[in-house]
């Protein structure tokens, strides 16, 4: 069986590492891509508690992907377009945290089509450094309409090309390039 979240792998550097490692065998990813970043405070302290999130590229079928522009009061840029996606909770498999996230925030069901890569993201503010993970999955949407989660998603729209205004977009040009050129 798959081994789930606990408490010890967000607090243990090395056994989230290991959780990480084992996930991403399990699900036939190798591509582990290593960030640092300078953040605000509160996003490393953010970080320390989190540790681990998922997100996606959702695909329509006809080649368009799935964007959402969060609630200011998630503290995420409301002007910016995100993939929708969250943090892994305790007891959950990735793939089980990025359902579940899509089902909160827009309202569809999807299928999995691949864990594209694993972002390592050390948040740096000062002395504080945060190790962070973020699982970035491609995904099938099955059928149904978006449906923005009110007060936390302000606007889910399909689009065509990735818009200048994507909070991250240098993480998904790649596998959006890939799967649109197999159209």
């Amino acid at each position: 069986m798959a081994q789930k979240t606990t408490q010890l792998d967000r607090q243990d550097p090395k056994a989230l590492k290991a959780y990480v490692e084992a996930q991403m065998a399990r699900l036939g990813c190798k591509r582990l891509i290593k960030k640092r970043w300078e953040v605000p405070r509160p996003r490393a302290e953010k970080g320390l508690r989190t540790r681990i999130g998922v997100g996606a590229l959702i695909w329509d079928g006809k080649g368009k992907v799935l964007l959402i522009r969060h609630h200011p009061r998630t503290g995420w840029d409301p002007e910016k377009w995100f993939t929708p996606g969250g943090v892994i909770e305790e007891g959950e498999l990735p793939e089980e945290a990025l359902n579940r996230e899509i089902k909160e925030e827009v309202g569809l069901e999807v299928e999995i089509l691949s864990l594209s890569r694993v972002n390592n993201e050390v948040l740096v503010s000062k002395n504080l450094e945060a190790s962070t993970y973020f699982f970035q999955f491609e995904v099938q949407a099955k059928a149904g309409t978006p449906t923005p989660h009110e007060g936390e998603v302000l606007e889910a729209r399909w689009f065509d090309e990735l818009p200048k205004e994507m909070a991250f977009q240098e993480d998904y040009l790649e596998e959006f390039e890939a799967r649109r050129a197999k159209r």
